[in-house]
């Protein structure tokens, strides 16, 4: 995924929760814009939440060669 393409979604306002989707399958929802984080040109940092508290438990670096899909999600 290009850098100009995901910042679209990071810079949206008002804001709408998205979903990343990785080529391994995986993905990560962002119901918050302080989630996630552009690194220079290449990667992202997102903030996975605590399941149990719903704060930030940790946070993981993404490569954009990894993204397959940006998609909006319903928050609720």
């Amino acid at each position: 995924m290009l850098p100009v393409e995901f910042t679209s979604f990071v810079r949206k306002r008002p804001f709408r929760a998205y979903r990343i989707r990785l080529t391994d399958g995986r993905y990560h929802d962002i119901v918050h814009p302080d989630m996630a984080v552009i690194l220079g040109f290449d990667s992202v940092i997102v903030g996975i939440k605590d399941k149990k508290t719903g704060g930030s438990q940790e946070e993981i670096l993404i490569s954009l060669a990894q993204v397959t899909q940006i998609e909006f999600i319903d928050a609720s």
